[in-house]
């Protein structure tokens, strides 16, 4: 007991693992798998919090995945159970422990005896407590990652999902152009911009431009980085105009311009070795989606849902 008082790390991970050895031994047994119930009142809990994050209350499809969501958590904490995976875990224990110092008003008390263990069980702190089931929920996704990390992908994957992941992995083209910037959009600038390009073969429209804060050339630059500083609609324009020839006019979000298109450098496909790395991620994040999914389903064939009916006005459904 005095090793346990001296190290409360080591305190919290005993009692997480009587906790749990304890919630095995108060399991139903015998038979049929216990279904997954979303309770009414964790419906309306469902509902009032969806109103507050979005200014709305859900409708009837919004309400039924947040129902289905909680019952894929209920099932997943349970699997964790069944993996034992929050035993000797400290940071569940820690927070078990505070519950039932706080439920016995005993605030910064010893690890709970065994009646206080007891308490917390049938008060359900251990499986209701929002924050032992995240931690529950995120050891089950840890595991799964690890265990989708055991088997690495063969070359040959690699290069398959290469070819078929060519046009995501491709560097966007890049523009190098100069703009003249002739003002706010209106008629008097319109007739500047025809007079300008009428001559821009003997004189340089920048010459007359008016003063902008941006560069006057520009070297490459992707559709994206242009469209931050002129705008979505001048970037798409920039890229269907000629190159070498002042062409315009040309709207961007500060006014109207004449453009000359320098240079286009089309997209490059990196080689392989050089996203060999991302590739690998992304095929290991990949597994551990279908190991997760594959889960689930399996669990929800295992046990079934139950989703309570909210009572008679309490949300519009009955």
């Amino acid at each position: 007991m005095t090793t346990l008082r001296r190290r409360p790390l080591l305190r919290f991970a005993v009692f997480g693992t009587l906790l749990f050895a304890a919630l095995r031994l108060l399991a139903p047994a015998g038979g049929a798998p216990m279904p997954a119930v979303v309770a009414a009142d964790e419906i309306g809990a469902l509902r009032l919090r969806f109103a507050a994050e979005r200014g709305r209350p859900p409708d009837a499809r919004e309400l039924q995945a947040l129902a289905e969501e909680r019952a894929d958590e209920e099932l997943l904490v349970r699997e964790a159970l069944a993996r034992r995976l929050g035993e000797g875990d400290a940071v569940i224990g820690r927070r078990l422990a505070a519950s039932v110092a706080a439920f016995d008003g005993l605030e910064g008390a010893e690890a709970p005896d065994t009646d206080r263990v007891r308490t917390a069980l049938a008060l359900g702190l251990d499986t209701r407590d929002i924050v032992v089931r995240r931690r529950l929920v995120n050891l089950l996704r840890l595991r799964i990652a690890e265990e989708a990390r055991r088997t690495e992908p063969t070359e040959a994957e690699l290069a398959r999902e290469y070819a078929r992941r060519a046009d995501v992995l491709r560097a966007p083209p890049q523009i190098a152009f100069a703009q003249a910037y002739l003002g706010p959009e209106g008629d008097e600038a319109r007739a500047r911009a025809a007079a300008l390009l009428a001559r821009s073969a003997a004189q340089d429209p920048r010459q007359e431009a008016q003063p902008l804060p941006l560069p006057d050339a520009l070297s490459l630059r992707t559709k994206d980085q242009v469209a931050r500083s002129f705008g979505p609609g001048f970037a798409e324009a920039l890229f269907d105009l000629p190159v070498g020839a002042w062409s315009g006019p040309v709207v961007s979000v500060h006014g109207l311009h004449l453009v000359r298109v320098d240079r286009i450098a089309a997209g490059r496909l990196p080689p392989l070795r050089a996203v060999r790395e991302r590739l690998r991620e992304e095929w290991f994040a990949a597994r551990e989606g279908r190991a997760m999914a594959a889960l689930l389903e399996a669990l929800r064939r295992q046990h079934p849902v139950v989703v309570e009916r909210e009572a008679a006005g309490e949300g519009g459904t009955s």
